[in-house]
């Protein structure tokens, strides 16, 4: 997969106005009877409703990221004859079901939001203002990066750190999987890289700028957006930096560390952080597959004691490796 970032912008052939489509969908799958938001909220909600009336107050404003990605996969993908359109859909209405909505206004059990950019910083002003005018409920949580708000049972972040056109904005995004975005009109903009990763269904990093906070984001995307699977190039940068990470935060513990400070200023827990980093690789055969024999016999003797899928202790780096060479050249290569 190529670096270099070719950005598309253009309107979407659609019946319906893509941006408006994709929060009426937020609406239908709140108001679903299954949804947990209702076992605890029995209140109509239409936070997609409310939310679209808000940004009209910011012309500027457009969403991109990982909600875009599913509601491009939902009403594009599915819609163009990919193959198991059914599964797209179903799994689109998932992640909004299991990952968006929230069961309080604390920020809790759900990890999905609705990431907003604007164009001007007039944008971002008004937006912010208009939030706070329709979240009275629930107090804003303010980062360096971007403001959050729990808009009747979703979770809206205000991007502040990154403001400008979908072009430049999405073009500067580490995950190719994030280069979408869909602004008002229904225009819908994205990259070659995009479309490359998303046909292969594959996790692909363009840059490796801020290693350890990319290397989480790809760990989120990886559990919470479905993918199963690395580009050869991300794969070992993956491995590369979760070496170095875990070569540091053994340092560090050694020295009495108890937490680790990530580049944008975030601190993690140093246990958590190993036992998170530990977990990171083995919860995947597809994972696995995508890595070299090099960075195989480099993570088999790192966790030469991981857990398998069926909780017997093995090194599972290696036994990849074994597997992979009796396939390809029988069992007596091994012997």
């Amino acid at each position: 997969m190529s670096n270099a970032c070719m950005v598309q912008k253009k309107p979407v052939k659609n019946t319906e106005n893509l941006f408006v489509a994709a929060l009426e969908l937020v609406d239908k799958c709140t108001n679903y009877p299954t949804t947990k938001l209702n076992r605890y909220k029995q209140t109509v909600n239409h936070p997609g409703h409310m939310l679209a009336n808000i940004m009209l107050h910011a012309p500027g404003a457009y969403i991109a990221g990982g909600f875009a990605r599913e509601m491009y996969r939902f009403f594009i993908a599915a819609r163009d004859g990919e193959s198991k359109s059914s599964k797209i859909s179903d799994a689109a209405k998932s992640w909004i079901e299991n990952e968006l909505l929230l069961q309080n206004a604390n920020f809790s059990y759900a990890t999905g939001d609705i990431d907003i950019f604007c164009k001007t910083t007039q944008d971002v002003h008004e937006l912010n203002a208009q939030l706070r005018q329709h979240t009275v409920d629930s107090k804003p949580f303010v980062t360096a990066n971007a403001t959050s708000y729990v808009l009747d049972g979703v979770k809206i972040q205000v991007i502040h750190k990154l403001i400008g056109t979908p072009e430049d904005v999405i073009g500067s995004f580490d995950i190719a999987n994030a280069m979408v975005a869909i602004e008002q009109d229904g225009t819908l903009t994205t990259t070659n890289e995009f479309h490359t990763a998303e046909n292969e269904m594959a996790i692909h990093v363009v840059n490796w700028v801020d290693p350890p906070v990319t290397f989480s984001r790809v760990v989120k995307w990886m559990w919470h957006h479905r993918y199963n699977a690395m580009s050869p190039e991300t794969a070992h940068m993956f491995v590369k930096t979760h070496v170095n990470l875990v070569e540091n935060i053994n340092l560090a513990l050694a020295k009495g560390a108890t937490h680790y400070t990530l580049s944008n200023g975030h601190k993690v827990d140093m246990k958590k952080a190993k036992s998170f980093m530990n977990r990171a690789f083995f919860y995947n055969d597809n994972m696995m597959n995508v890595i070299s024999d090099e960075d195989l016999l480099l993570l088999s003797a790192f966790y030469p004691n991981t857990v398998s899928y069926n909780n017997m202790r093995c090194n599972l780096s290696f036994d990849t490796l074994t597997k992979r060479y009796v396939n390809n050249f029988g069992e007596k290569a091994i012997r």
